[in-house]
């Protein structure tokens, strides 16, 4: 990917982030899925438990296409962190425009409607990751404090300029 074309991408990851309006420190994934559900018009379920795939290279979640929208499994034996960007991952397929297709490679899913990674190479997994990236990055920050407290945080703050206001 050239520079310019590396620019123009995260660029077009940034505005469709920037549409969404997440709340700082957002670490809750449910939460996170039911506001992205709430933008893209849509019921997002999630489900965390142990995934069926045996091999190294197999997905950490997978989204379903249901009749009320989409069921997003995620592994559910890892770390809140990794779980974290993982749904983070998955909701970015979905903010990207990203449709789920059937599938006959995997068991116990053939023919479903399903978002997965096909490989690492594919643009579509860019973007998800470019995406879960930025949420991932908004998660930590801590909730912005309000009235009295808030002024006293913003005045401490160090400004780009290196000079406080």
């Amino acid at each position: 990917m050239t520079w310019c074309r590396a620019a123009r991408h995260a660029r077009r990851m940034q505005r469709l982030f920037d549409a969404l309006d997440l709340p700082d420190g957002i670490t809750d994934p449910y939460e996170l899925c039911r506001l992205v559900g709430e933008h893209l018009d849509c019921r997002i379920d999630l489900e965390f438990a142990p995934l069926p795939f045996d091999r190294p290279e197999s997905p950490c979640g997978v989204t379903l296409l249901t009749p009320g929208g989409y069921l997003m499994l995620v592994e559910g034996g890892t770390w809140p962190g990794h779980r974290l960007h993982i749904v983070a991952h998955e909701l970015g397929h979905l903010l990207c425009g990203h449709v789920p297709a059937p599938r006959d490679d995997i068991p116990g899913l053939r023919g479903i409607p399903v978002l997965t990674r096909l490989s690492y190479r594919d643009p579509r997994e860019r973007d998800a990751e470019a995406m879960a990236g930025l949420i991932g990055r908004r998660a930590m920050l801590p909730p912005r404090p309000t009235g009295r407290a808030g002024r006293i945080y913003n005045s401490l703050r160090p400004r780009r300029s290196g000079v406080r206001r």
